[in-house]
């Protein structure tokens, strides 16, 4: 067991520091590019980003049903010939897919024609490495995966930082710095799984083969997929209303705030990449009792995260002047953090584990509607910013929430005291937090940590 919790411990820090690294090279580019490129070609640059951030969903969900059925298996145990032979027609759909946006392009005029054809490249690569890095992920070879991001943030860093020094800058040079980083991820990623991935020869055979399992993997990860969209349309549609009632000014406040939670969660996210295979492997009892530290451990994190935001607060007043009024929306981003970090975590990483997509779906378009109604109510009844952000820890809290006591109720382990403690301290916090009174939240958390301290000694 010992043994068993060291290599979990170091998986974690190995995939958060890559996650760390992945973190660093987006605000690297996000704030050097601008200084070397003009308003133009960093657009069309922007254009390439915000499409290539959805180039993951044309798999349909194939790739998340493969992570699914085969997380917690052992590498070496995976049956080698169905994989392979799904691999060959996985990617024989992927090079459809970029070949119809390759025709689609032709219709189109100078740089959107030269964007799109780029967008056709980048999900054939980004695609097809999905893959093999699920492959890594599903059977816990952590080290591998977390070197592949290494790599290639690395890669696509010092391939910028080239471009920026020694060449007349264009978005296209860029665009093909960042396919070169993927294409070297993709090369390593499909080298580390050859012995699995390259098991079969490519032959009609094997293609129908391979074809045998998709149905049964896009059933299963297209309503995981489809939840990952509901959950980001969640924050969507409320941004969506920001920008339009109160324009673009009042939408950058607010982003600024809200991808630094985004940054955040995604920087912790990187625990639930290895839980989910290691919940997989466990029996029920002991997957219970994981359940309940962990839920106890996260309710610790609430005291300390919320605490953490004076300093912080402070620091980022002196490097923002220009955002002060960004910045004091910042206590009500911190819950929004905390939610969903719990979510991501716990609820996501189980339901994935016991098999219940479907509840994440369920949960995730309850949210979503709840969203899209709140949202309405105030773009339409209320002339408060404040407010908005007011509903997004509403919806975060009751996603939450929902999720929580489905996958408890399943466990046999509800606690309502969690939750009732969660929304005292956040409201308590919210409360104080832009008041004079600020320190007392302080007073009133900081001695509790002690005692759930000794808790867990003994």
């Amino acid at each position: 067991m010992t043994n068993i919790k060291k290599k979990v411990l170091t998986d974690i820090l190995r995939a958060m520091a890559s996650n760390a690294l992945s973190i660093f090279a987006s605000a690297f580019i996000i704030l050097v590019l601008p200084k070397f490129i003009g308003l133009e070609e960093y657009s069309y640059w922007q254009l390439y980003i915000f499409y290539s951030s959805y180039v993951g969903f044309l798999h349909l969900g194939w790739s998340d049903g493969f992570y699914l059925n085969n997380g917690g298996k052992n590498f070496d145990l995976i049956n080698k010939e169905r994989t392979s032979s799904n691999y060959y027609s996985f990617i024989l759909f992927q090079i459809f897919l970029a070949v119809s946006i390759i025709i689609i392009s032709t219709t189109l005029s100078d740089n959107y024609a030269q964007v799109t054809f780029y967008i056709a490249v980048c999900l054939l690569l980004t695609n097809i490495r999905s893959y093999s890095q699920f492959l890594l992920q599903a059977t816990s070879r952590i080290k591998e995966y977390s070197s592949i991001i290494i790599i290639e943030k690395v890669t696509l860093v010092i391939g910028v930082t080239i471009v920026l020094l020694f060449y007349d800058v264009k978005f296209e040079m860029i665009i093909l710095v960042d396919l070169l980083s993927r294409l070297v991820a993709l090369t390593i990623s499909s080298y580390r799984c050859k012995s699995i991935l390259f098991y079969e020869n490519v032959n009609c055979a094997t293609l129908i083969l391979g074809f045998e399992d998709t149905k049964k993997f896009i059933y299963s990860g297209f309503k995981l997929m489809f939840s990952f969209i509901c959950s980001l349309l969640i924050f969507g549609v409320v941004r969506y209303m920001i920008e339009a009632k109160w324009g673009i000014l009042a939408f950058g406040e607010v982003s600024l705030t809200l991808s630094l939670a985004t940054l955040f969660v995604v920087f912790i996210n990187s625990i639930s990449i290895v839980l989910f295979p290691v919940l997989r492997n466990i029996n029920e009892k002991l997957r219970k009792e994981v359940y309940i530290k962990i839920r106890f451990y996260l309710f610790m994190f609430l005291l300390i995260l919320c605490n953490l935001y004076f300093p912080l607060y402070s620091i980022m007043s002196l490097w923002l002047p220009n955002f002060n009024n960004a910045l004091q929306y910042l206590p009500l981003v911190f819950p929004i953090m905390l939610f969903e970090t719990k979510t991501s975590i716990l609820t996501n990483s189980y339901m994935k584990a016991l098999r219940k997509e479907s509840d994440l779906l369920k949960v995730n378009i309850f949210t979503l509607i709840l969203s899209i109604v709140f949202s309405s109510m105030i773009y339409i009844y209320s002339d408060s910013l404040e407010n908005s952000l007011i509903l997004l820890v509403i919806v975060s809290f009751t996603k939450y929430v929902v999720s929580d006591y489905l996958l408890s109720k399943n466990m046999k382990a509800i606690e309502y005291k969690y939750w009732i403690f969660d929304f005292l301290f956040v409201v308590t916090f919210m409360t104080l937090a832009n008041s004079n009174y600020e320190y007392v939240y302080t007073l009133l958390t900081l001695p509790l940590l002690p005692l759930l301290i000794y808790k867990i000694i003994k």
